[in-house]
């Protein structure tokens, strides 16, 4: 996968099992965040045993599956100590939930901004476009 302003569009195998390094992958957009549907056959089984135990589903099992899928989504833009990119999250669960800072405290730290849809075009063009850093010191691309 070596062509210049290819776009990915990935279903829920993305989330795991494959690996692009380098600037195969410097620009990751997630519509939604990664849950399981609730009607899943398995789901519901899991479900319904943890309200057998007066356990909370959604907090027991849900959630956090969704924030390991969510990491392991993340994971694949940055995959070597010189790998770069920039994630757009669509879903504003993160910051209109109470469950939503799971997700982003689950990250190792990244700067993250909180922008109108029409500023994230030059906001992204900005940032792919200075150079790279690591340990402090500039990386050429």
């Amino acid at each position: 996968m070596n062509q210049p302003a290819s776009v990915l569009l990935g279903t829920s195998s993305f989330w795991e099992g494959v690996d692009f390094p380098g600037d195969t992958l410097t620009c990751l957009a997630i519509v939604r965040l990664p849950f399981q549907p609730p009607n899943h056959p398995v789901v519901e089984a899991k479900s319904e045993k943890l309200q057998a135990e007066k356990k909370n589903p959604f907090m027991k099992l849900s959630l956090p599956q969704a924030v390991i899928r969510f990491k392991q989504g993340f994971g694949r833009l940055v995959r070597t100590a010189t790998d770069r990119g920039i994630v757009i999250l669509y879903d504003t669960r993160v910051i209109d939930t109470s469950y939503g800072k799971y997700f982003l405290y689950s990250l190792p730290g990244p700067k993250m901004e909180h922008l109108p849809t029409a500023s994230m075009a030059a906001r992204v063009h900005d940032w792919l476009n200075q150079p790279a850093e690591v340990n402090g010191e500039e990386v050429s691309s």
